[in-house]
């Protein structure tokens, strides 16, 4: 009995000292697979650093609108100067904003942390002006250009040989089909019915891209059904798209006088605002004869495949 005791015990001892020894060898080889602290915090400060960009966007832009919101005539032409404050928030340091002037205008571009970055940048309205693309070109040459303009004469020569890039005859919209287009032509802007093709089947099926890096838009009202796509759980999302940022050119009363512009103008600016996707900077408003427009600078600070890019 005293035996049968004393190898119970001893055998209790041997099981103990191998459990041990397992149980150190294993705490020391898991060990080896955990993320480093300082990979763990860099995802967490990029995270944070994105909804600080969006939170200063939001507190600055929406108080300044609130007052105006319901008059849909004041919030279309008081819009810019009534959100000039917020184009320079200490939160935006965090983008590295560069301008590219054209012949009437100023695009802006937040430029990649990294100068090895192969960029896709998509011009919809040429408009026989790419001075911006070429100034964008010589600031930073890694950019695979691409315009769409339903006016061949001109556009085509100038995108192609002139700067290199890739021209298509079409007027990128919210639609396919045949559809009005307010075109330039050498005698000035002509009104036609154009060959019209969704933004999100170009996007995706012409030019074979699941991110745009910058993207252009004078479109001449068609802008509207392009910018429905944007937005959360948008046509574009739904096709695996992500647009980075975009210079874009409001318009109204091109195919007469109305005042739906002006309420498309005043949702798309809300449903960025509740959205959370994309913040708007330097907005300006312009005049070409009798007709009024807003300029616009529009940032992704959502989708991880843009502000790894641009967000330091």
């Amino acid at each position: 009995m005293r035996v049968s005791r004393r190898m119970l015990l001893n055998g209790l001892y041997l099981f103990s000292a191998f459990a041990i020894i397992y149980l150190y060898k294993w705490s020391a080889q898991s060990s080896k697979y955990k993320l480093p602290a300082s990979t763990k915090l860099g995802w967490r400060d990029q995270q944070n650093s994105d909804s600080q960009i969006f939170q200063a966007f939001q507190d600055c832009f929406r108080p300044k609108l609130e007052p105006i919101k319901d008059n849909l005539h004041t919030f279309w032409f008081e819009f810019a100067n009534a959100t000039k404050d917020c184009n320079n928030l200490k939160e935006y340091d965090s983008l590295d904003i560069r301008a590219a002037p054209n012949k009437d205008e100023i695009k802006y571009v937040a430029f990649p942390k990294n100068n090895d970055e192969q960029l896709t940048m998509v011009t919809l309205g040429i408009g026989h002006d790419i001075q911006a693309e070429l100034h964008l070109k010589a600031m930073y040459p890694k950019v695979q250009f691409h315009g769409a303009d339903p006016g061949v004469v001109v556009n085509k020569d100038l995108y192609e040989n002139k700067l290199g890039g890739s021209y298509y005859h079409y007027a990128v919209s919210g639609e396919t089909g045949m559809q009005k287009s307010k075109v330039y032509t050498v005698r000035g802007f002509t009104l036609d019915a154009t060959k019209h093709i969704q933004a999100d089947y170009f996007f995706k099926n012409v030019l074979n891209k699941n991110r745009i890096d910058i993207l252009w838009m004078d479109i001449e009202q068609n802008e509207y059904g392009i910018l429905e796509q944007i937005h959360q759980n948008g046509k574009l999302d739904q096709v695996d798209v992500k647009i980075c940022q975009i210079n874009v050119e409001f318009h109204k009363d091109v195919f007469g006088e109305s005042e739906v512009e002006m309420r498309q103008f005043r949702d798309f600016v809300y449903k960025v605002l509740d959205d959370k996707k994309y913040i708007i900077l330097k907005p300006s408003f312009a005049k070409y004869k009798t007709i009024g427009f807003v300029r616009a600078f529009i940032v992704n600070i959502a989708d991880n495949e843009c502000t790894n890019l641009y967000i330091k």
